[in-house]
This record gives C-alpha cells, structure tokens and sequence, in this order.
C-alpha cells in the first residue's frame, strides 16, 4: 500500500511520461527536468552512468540516427511515503533508423524519486531489455563490438 496521495501518483507518473516523451522528442531540456543533476542511470547493455549530463552525453548525439523513436510506458506501479518514491513500469520502445531495419524493444524502467522545491524528480533509474524484435545489430545505440552482439533474449542465471 503506497503512502502517497492521488495528486503524487499523478505527477510521478507524469514524470515517466515526460522522461519518454523527451527521449522520443529528443528534447534534453525536458529529459533534464526529469532528473535531478546527480540522477544515477543503469541501461542494460550500454552501461551506468552517475548524473543526467553523462546520460545525455551518451544519448544525444546517439539518438540522431533515429527517424523516428516511440516508448510506450504501461503497468505503472508506484508506491512510496512522504517526499520519497519509487515507480516500475514496462515499457515497448520502437526505433526506427533513417538507414536500417526498424526494430523494437521491451523491459521495464524502474526509478527512485525525491520531491524537491521543482517537484518530483529522478534520483536513480534502470532500463531493463527484456525481449527484442528486429535487426538492431546494424546501428543500435546499444551495440558494442569490445562486448559482442546483444542477445535477443536475457541470458539465463
């Protein structure tokens, strides 16, 4: 049972939709106010990252080869109490290249976060692939040849 009132929920929810929005929009000034400065970022085969800037640093100039991008965010839980939250979602992401095959991808994102004097923000979030669909070998953000191509599937434990 969460501890926070509707109008919390509400605006944490509306901060994952915005997070998404920004990415697919590729509007930094958005995605900034998303995350506090300090925001810690783990994403499945790419890597972690210890403030929001890093995180832009590696997504902005990624994220041009993209015609098109759409993250769809369903299944948001929220739970939290007072100033401190936390939210899991599951999540459809379809890239469509300007060059190449589009392909799509699905995981959750799971955030921690704080209400501060601009409202509730990121403090720490995780992207988790947990299927794929298509060929992203080609151009993926996520595709590092040092680490191998990525699988389809999670490798099992």
């Amino acid at each position: 049972m969460s501890g926070l009132d509707i109008a919390d929920r509400i605006a944490i929810e509306d901060v994952i939709v915005r997070y998404a929005t920004a990415m697919d929009t590729q509007d930094w000034d958005l995605f900034r106010g998303c995350f506090r400065p300090d925001a810690r970022t783990v994403m499945d085969r790419v890597g972690e990252f210890d403030t929001r800037e890093a995180l832009i640093a590696l997504l902005a100039p990624r994220l041009t080869i993209f015609a098109a991008l759409q993250h769809f965010v369903t299944n948001v839980m929220v739970s939290g109490n007072g100033d401190v939250a936390t939210a899991r979602n599951n999540f459809v992401s379809h890239h469509v290249p300007k060059d190449a095959d589009s392909y799509t991808y699905g995981g959750t994102f799971e955030f921690a976060l704080a209400r501060d004097a601009d409202g509730w923000r990121i403090t720490s979030h995780t992207i988790r692939v947990l299927w794929e669909a298509g060929d992203s070998a080609a151009k993926d953000l996520n595709h590092h040849p040092e680490r191998g191509r990525g699988v389809s599937q999670p490798p099992k434990e």
